[in-house]
């Protein structure tokens, strides 16, 4: 049921299906999502990582957004990864989104970069 759960917050999230009378709402895709990535769903974590980090349905939290990502890069799913190894890779000398992807991800981190 989780892939279900995964499909119900896409739904709402992209309103794919709004002229069917299901229209967008980002707070009941967080719910759906934040279910989903709780049964271990890595395109759920991506997206309510994706969602946390723009308050998009829920209040934006960085740092919880990083882990959602480094939870699904754990998994395998390579847009997680990238999300954190784009800014772990970068040279602007410590941003906070940088030191949050870096205290994130560790060392996990920076193994996907060979990977």
């Amino acid at each position: 049921l989780a892939q279900s759960m995964h499909e119900l917050g896409v739904i709402y999230y992209t309103g794919e299906l709004c002229d069917q009378g299901v229209p967008a709402d980002a707070a009941i895709a967080v719910r759906w999502l934040c279910q989903a990535a709780e049964h271990g769903v890595p395109s759920s974590m991506y997206l309510l990582g994706e969602c946390l980090l723009e308050g998009s349905g829920c209040a934006a939290n960085e740092a919880a957004a990083f882990r959602w990502f480094e939870a699904a890069g754990e998994l395998g799913h390579r847009g997680a990864r990238q999300r954190i190894l784009e800014v772990v890779r970068a040279q602007d000398g410590g941003t906070r989104q940088q030191q949050l992807y870096t205290a994130v991800a560790g060392r996990r981190g920076a193994s996907w970069g060979t990977a």
